[in-house]
């Protein structure tokens, strides 16, 4: 996907191409950096889930749970975008081993947003440090996640806190 360079988000940095550039259309769930890369038609943002967040999400959403924090709100963001999509389909949980410590679970959701829409792809990721949520969404027209798929995965791999 080009040249990288490495970007500060809130407390963490990771590696984005270039063309991947700030601002766009908001798809964070809780007010974080949105990028986008209009030639390729992919979003991505980046969420901190503060503990506060994270107590609002627990007392609206009492019936989602989570090993930890870190899968609670993955759980939740999923929930959210499943709800809100006409018709989809959920992976299993699995997990990226980030190369600086920083490990990251992530689900795939496919499908569509209305009966007009193309398919489209959404993977969830959160990162969890000291009790502190990092939430990820990558969006990208389904037919293009078998070339953008090990391009994020990298990304993800390489977060630092």
């Amino acid at each position: 996907m080009g040249d990288k360079y490495v970007t500060t988000l809130e407390y963490r940095s990771m590696t984005l191409w270039e063309d991947l550039k700030r601002g766009g259309s908001d798809i964070s769930l809780d007010g974080g950096e949105s990028f986008q890369d209009l030639e390729r038609g992919i979003r991505f943002s980046c969420d901190e889930i503060y503990d506060i967040d994270q107590e609002y999400y627990k007392e609206t959403y009492p019936e989602i749970s989570g090993k930890d924090d870190g899968q609670f709100m993955l759980n939740v963001a999923v929930h959210l975008k499943r709800a809100a999509m006409y018709a989809n389909q959920v992976s299993v949980e699995q997990e990226v081993k980030g190369r600086y410590g920083t490990d990251v679970r992530y689900i795939i959701v496919r499908g569509k947003e209305n009966s007009y829409s193309d398919n489209l792809c959404f993977i969830y990721a959160t990162s969890l440090e000291d009790k502190h949520v990092c939430l990820f969404q990558f969006v990208c027209k389904e037919n293009d996640l078998k070339y953008y798929f090990q391009e994020f995965m990298d990304c993800l791999a390489s977060i630092r806190r």
